[in-house]
């Protein structure tokens, strides 16, 4: 099955080896744990904001919520890298990600010649 050659409709040769197939796999959970890692340190950085916002504007008035720009900000390009990364991967969630992963990829791989 892997030894013949495949080739997609742009010419791209998808004859991988296992280790080629593991090289890809360990390359898209970096991408998807990316992602990860910067959602929670948008979450921590932008809750330490709100509290500085909520503690130097007190009484808390919402006209002087502050924090809403920097938040708005970051999250658009949050919104940009989560569509950039995970709407073009598929999410697999198992003690055997890569296992998964390379499955996944073989599976595909093998459809995209039928």
């Amino acid at each position: 099955m892997f030894g013949e050659k495949r080739v997609d409709k742009y010419g791209y040769n998808y004859n991988l080896s296992e280790e080629e197939l593991a090289n890809l796999a360990v390359r898209r959970l970096k991408i998807k744990r990316g992602f990860q890692t910067h959602f929670g340190i948008y979450c921590v950085v932008n809750l330490c904001l709100v509290g500085m916002n909520i503690v130097t504007a007190f009484p808390f008035i919402w006209s002087d919520f502050w924090a809403i720009w920097p938040i708005l900000g970051w999250g658009i390009g949050l919104g940009c890298h989560y569509v950039s990364t995970i709407m073009k991967l598929r999410i697999t969630e198992n003690s055997s990600a890569i296992q998964k992963e390379m499955d996944y990829l073989r599976d595909k791989l093998n459809n995209s010649n039928k």
